[in-house]
């Protein structure tokens, strides 16, 4: 049985392989487990097997990151942590953050009230017309319908140039820095806070 080559090879690694498909498919399981048993559910992600902040685990984390939200887990963990979980770094907790916003946009999908739709707007301006000056667009320009990234990469490739062709890690880095000056702006709501301490009081008493 060992001598096949495919189990030689687990064998010689001795790794959790948290960021292949598989892993991904067991967070949806474990989810659909718990929902049966009506007991709350838990998993991890971003997860990725690279040691670097590379391609594979670009395409890693965004996938699991979707699957492990949009199964219906009540509780997601291990966001900044990659290389098969041995890992801690700043700058993935940032582009974590950035994966994690992203896949809650796609999860809440399109606004489709009366109000965000327009269709009194859209029959005045017509076919061929320009929505741009009217004032439908601008008060729902900023209404949040529309995904703002926080890790600022998203310019013309003139003006990426001129700034020294900044990847992904690099901004991500100056965000780091900033956060750790200027210390969090986004204190935690009072209400959750206290549920927050009221579980960790229960757990230290019991």
């Amino acid at each position: 049985f060992w001598d096949v080559p495919r189990y030689k090879e687990l064998m010689r690694y001795s790794v959790a392989k948290i960021g292949a498909p598989e892993a991904a498919i067991l967070q949806i399981a474990g989810e659909q487990m718990a929902h049966f048993y009506n007991m709350p559910s838990h998993t991890t992600a971003s997860n990725s097997d690279s040691n670097a902040h590379d391609e594979r685990h670009a395409w890693e984390s965004v996938l699991n990151v979707f699957t492990a939200m949009n199964s219906g887990n009540d509780t997601v963990i291990n966001a900044g942590m990659f290389a098969c979980g041995l890992t801690t770094s700043l700058e993935q907790l940032v582009m974590d953050n950035e994966i994690i916003r992203y896949a809650r946009r796609l999860i809440r999908g399109i606004d489709a009230s009366d109000e965000v739709l327009g269709a009194d707007v859209i029959k005045e301006v017509g076919p061929c017309g320009n929505f741009l000056m009217e004032e439908h667009t601008v008060d729902n320009l900023y209404s949040g319908e529309f995904w703002e990234p926080t890790i600022k990469v998203n310019q013309s490739y003139d003006n990426w140039a001129a700034e020294g062709y900044p990847t992904v890690d690099k901004d991500a880095r100056k965000l780091v820095n900033k956060i750790l000056e200027e210390g969090n702006k986004v204190p935690l709501d009072a209400a959750v806070e206290e549920t927050l301490n009221t579980i960790i009081k229960t757990f230290e008493e019991e």
